[in-house]
């Protein structure tokens, strides 16, 4: 991480340019060749009564000029598809300059104490374009049912795009039991070994629950970036401002993790 900003600062003034332009210019860069589809990862808070889903997002390394397509389907983990999940096969479809889908999994509410159950999405047989990050993994993070109402925040791992339109981390903010009055929260980013302003958008904003909403899901842009540095993380916290006194939180704080995207050599 040292290293990159070293060289993107000497890069900056021997160009006469702002960091931020230097940036700007690198993720506009246009690249030849067939681009990488990855996929990212993706978890949910259980919940008790109401059905949740997993969104995992898809996206191409560099935008491309030939329609793209790539199939993806689900596979058992320590999770089962239909107790747990349900299960689910399709192909998405990347239009000419289209660089981001997403592939949405149900997962079945449980009252049943049995700890985190992952599951696999698999990327496989791409038209125009090769393989990245082949396979994302969705966690169900267990919620015990005689704790009370609680908040909780997802994680979620997003492959970078190299050039080309701005990546989104998907993080899913759950409320376990449907509330009898408005619930507000704050959710908020703070930096990891990723940094806001250079690998992430900085993002805040208030929550509100009502008419019986158990579920909200907020988009954390990702900077496109050329220079291979390895993967990276920041934070995101869910934090109770108002509502019934005995909503608290259960799983505060969520980890994205932004998959490097290294440039063709």
């Amino acid at each position: 991480m040292f290293r990159r900003r070293v060289t993107v600062a000497v890069l900056a003034a021997a160009l006469m340019v702002p960091i931020s332009a230097l940036h700007a210019m690198s993720a506009s860069a246009a690249i030849t060749g067939p681009p990488r589809v990855s996929i990212g990862s993706g978890s949910v808070v259980e919940g008790q009564m109401t059905r949740r889903y997993i969104r995992f997002t898809v996206d191409l390394s560099w935008p491309s000029t030939s329609t793209i397509t790539v199939q993806y389907a689900t596979a058992d983990g320590s999770a089962t598809a239909g107790p747990d999940y349900k299960a689910h096969t399709g192909t998405l479809t990347f239009l000419r300059g289209q660089q981001a889908k997403y592939a949405a999994v149900l997962v079945w509410p449980d009252m049943t104490p049995e700890g985190d159950e992952t599951f696999r999405v698999d990327l496989s047989s791409p038209t125009n374009a090769t393989l990245g990050i082949a396979t994302g993994t969705g966690t169900i993070i267990d919620d015990d049912p005689n704790v009370g109402p609680r908040v909780s925040i997802g994680d979620s791992a997003v492959p970078e795009v190299c050039a080309g339109k701005r990546a989104a981390a998907g993080i899913v903010v759950t409320m376990s039991i449907i509330q009898p009055s408005p619930v507000v929260v704050q959710v908020a980013t703070s930096d990891g070994n990723a940094l806001a302003g250079s690998d992430y958008v900085a993002f805040s904003k208030m929550l509100t629950f009502t008419n019986g909403q158990i579920l909200k899901e907020v988009r954390i842009p990702i900077l496109p970036d050329l220079v291979p540095e390895g993967d990276e993380s920041f934070n995101i916290t869910v934090t109770v401002v108002s509502g019934p006194a005995n909503v608290r939180t259960s799983k505060g704080t969520g980890t994205v993790t932004i998959l490097d995207c290294a440039p063709p050599s």
